[in-house]
């Protein structure tokens, strides 16, 4: 994934109806997208390939989902070329979304070490409350990330205060349809689960399905980044 340029962006201005963003994904562009990242599950199970490729599946996820925001936010139509990822950004990339992960489900862990213990009246509230907070924050660490094209700024409140203080009006929006979107993720995982067999095809549909919610996701937080950008890249 090209090195993430900051001061390079697109028209700031109104944002583009909801539905427009949300459904970005789900354009042609989009579809062929989400098919081409579920290859390395579908090629685990080639024989003689090796079952450790379908691995490569999550630096391509996370390095497609930080280059569509990244075209969203420059004012680019239709979704970003599929660009295979560079070995020697593999860890990097794998690195950043793995901060991105921990930083949200931080209010989730600790709320499960020092919070209610299971039995208690307050336990399923205080275990959704804490999920709810971690993709409240999800906006913030991902956009952290993305600008500084670093780990660490996962766990920077600093950099966290600095989006949510200065754009708090269009980051409330941001937050709903990320929040929204991540309860939608968590469905479809919960009900494939239950619902779908064993076996590659069935895992690489599921991923397939995942991919296009995923990158729904990831044009809403373009979308926030394209309408800051005169404050985001300052």
């Amino acid at each position: 994934m090209p090195a993430h340029d900051p001061k390079v962006r697109g028209p700031s201005g109104d944002p583009p109806p909801v539905g427009e963003v949300l459904l970005r994904p789900w354009s042609v562009g989009g579809i062929v997208a989400s098919a081409g990242l579920v290859i390395p599950i579908l090629c685990g199970y080639v024989p003689f390939v090796g079952w450790w490729i379908s691995f490569l599946y999550v630096p391509g996820l996370v390095g497609y989902y930080l280059l569509t925001i990244d075209h969203v936010g420059r004012g680019l139509p239709g979704m970003a070329r599929f660009e295979p990822i560079a070995a020697e950004a593999v860890v990097p990339v794998l690195g950043r979304g793995f901060a991105c992960v921990v930083a949200m489900m931080l209010p989730f862990a600790l709320v499960s070490f020092w919070g209610p213990t299971e039995g208690s009246s307050l336990y399923p509230m205080t275990m959704f409350g804490s999920l709810a907070v971690g993709a409240l924050l999800g906006p913030t660490v991902i956009l952290s990330v993305y600008i500084t094209n670093s780990a660490f700024s996962a766990f920077h409140p600093g950099a966290w205060w600095r989006i949510v203080s200065e754009l708090t009006e269009g980051y409330a929006r941001t937050a709903v349809l990320f929040v929204a979107l991540c309860a939608v993720v968590a469905a479809i995982v919960l009900v494939t689960n239950s619902l779908l067999p064993g076996g590659p095809l069935s895992l690489a549909l599921r991923a397939f399905v995942l991919n296009l919610f995923l990158l729904s996701q990831a044009c809403v937080l373009g979308d926030f980044v394209r309408r800051h950008s005169h404050r985001l890249g300052g």
